[in-house]
């Protein structure tokens, strides 16, 4: 990002790494001037030498005084609500001789956090397969969803005269018709109980007065969802892969609790429903730990769901620029950013390893993660070894990037093409000419 306000030098006590009061003061001031919290502010730090040879049982020598400084402003900030991953530290010890007129200080430069909106992966689903009034298992009237009856299902019908009451069970026959005293194949298919009732009131008002009818649905055997893969199967029973009987509105998330629940190697991320010839891909598991019902759907008669294992599901991740095989790596489980970069062939020479990124399209906060590999080599830092997600794009330049969020704006073309569902000959051109790009 771009800098923020001017470049403090904070001053310390020669052959001392803690801020004295006036140092304090001084920062205290220039934080005050930012006019930005903290927590939105990235901060890159560089410790100076003292001027001459170093005389301490504490620091050896001028490079661990000056990082030593840096470190405590370092502490200080985050204290005020600064996040330490967003303050970078640089200590130049005494072999620069800038440095040493720089003499007994941390110069601090703030440089603004911006967002970028990635782009977003392209999911072939329905905006909403959630918020539902009517579909073939249940209609909503009154803000009541109700049971739509059909062919096997068996069917309660109480009739009440005075005090008196005359139940008869039936079937819904084939052509969706049941048989009464009053009435012979009484159409009853696609109505709820609730429709049954009024329509058989209706009839009987004609031979009595006031009649009084109870209508409810002892079994229903006429919509069924089916569901496989990875589902538990209990004790109890039924639970597990199989058929189940729908009996009104129910949610996939409700229906996989009701069939056992998903089995200790389930994919969530990755759950298919089809219906009506059309497969569909929800992110379950998103959907139970965050409630978002954008990516839970209410099953409809002859639905069927597939809950797929972590060794069925592949994920992919898009690698970059400066490594010697650029292209698509496929993984099940976890995978690292050492892991993609091992099996992209590894680094080229020419890859500036303090500049390497991660493009994550999250939709909810899409990031660009950052990623110092020579902070890893060097220093064992396995906080730069980051977990990748399904169609991260790791970017590798050959070039320090001043500015990432202009750099990436001027990707996202070519990046939208990549993440686009076109051929893999397509798509392993474009991720070649962009890798030279880079």
């Amino acid at each position: 990002g771009e800098p923020v306000g001017e470049r403090l030098a904070v001053h310390f006590d020669s052959g001392l790494a803690s801020m004295n009061e006036t140092s304090q003061q001084s920062i205290e001031a220039w934080v005050s001037k930012l006019g930005t919290p903290l927590s939105q502010i990235r901060f890159g730090l560089q410790g100076e030498a003292d001027i001459g040879p170093v005389h301490s049982d504490l620091y050896p020598n001028n490079a661990a005084l000056s990082r030593a400084r840096a470190e405590a402003v370092a502490a200080w900030l985050v204290s005020k609500g600064a996040r330490r991953e967003a303050v970078t530290i640089e200590s130049v010890g005494d072999t620069d001789p800038v440095a040493l007129q720089q003499n007994r200080g941390v110069s601090v430069q703030a440089y603004a956090i911006e967002s970028v909106r990635l782009p977003e992966v392209i999911r072939s689903k329905p905006r909403d397969l959630y918020h539902v009034d009517e579909n073939r298992v249940f209609k909503v009237i009154d803000g009541v969803p109700g049971y739509k009856i059909g062919p096997g299902d068996e069917l309660s019908m109480v009739f009440w005269q005075g005090g008196k009451s005359e139940e008869h069970k039936v079937t819904v026959q084939v052509d969706g018709t049941v048989s009464l005293p009053y009435q012979e194949a009484l159409e009853v298919s696609g109505l709820t109980p609730r429709e049954v009732d009024k329509y058989v009131t209706e009839l009987l008002s004609r031979y009595e007065k006031r009649p009084r009818v109870d209508v409810l649905v002892l079994k229903a055997r006429s919509k069924t969802a089916n569901i496989f893969g990875e589902v538990q199967s209990l004790t109890r029973q039924p639970t597990g892969p199989g058929s189940y009987f729908m009996s009104g509105k129910e949610s996939l998330v409700d229906l996989l609790s009701r069939a056992g629940g998903p089995g200790k190697d389930a994919d969530l991320s990755n759950v298919q429903i089809t219906r009506d010839g059309k497969t569909i891909t929800l992110d379950l598991k998103r959907a139970i730990k965050q409630g978002d019902w954008t990516e839970n759907a209410i099953i409809d008669d002859g639905d069927t769901i597939f809950i797929p294992s972590l060794a069925q599901s592949k994920h992919r991740v898009y690698v970059l620029g400066a490594v010697s095989k650029p292209g698509v790596v496929e993984f099940n489980g976890d995978m690292t950013f050492l892991d993609a970069v091992l099996k992209s062939g590894g680094l080229d020479k020419g890859a500036s390893l303090p500049d390497i990124r991660v493009l994550r399209s999250d939709r909810d906060a899409p990031q660009i993660l950052a990623v110092d590999f020579k902070r890893f080599m060097e220093r064992g830092d396995l906080t730069q070894n980051i977990v990748l997600q399904d169609n991260d794009v790791l970017i590798v330049p050959r070039r320090s990037i001043a500015n990432w969020n202009l750099y990436v704006q001027d990707l996202l073309p070519s990046i939208q093409l990549i993440l686009a569902p076109v051929s893999i000959a397509s798509q392993s051109l474009s991720i070649a000419v962009l890798s030279k790009q880079l």
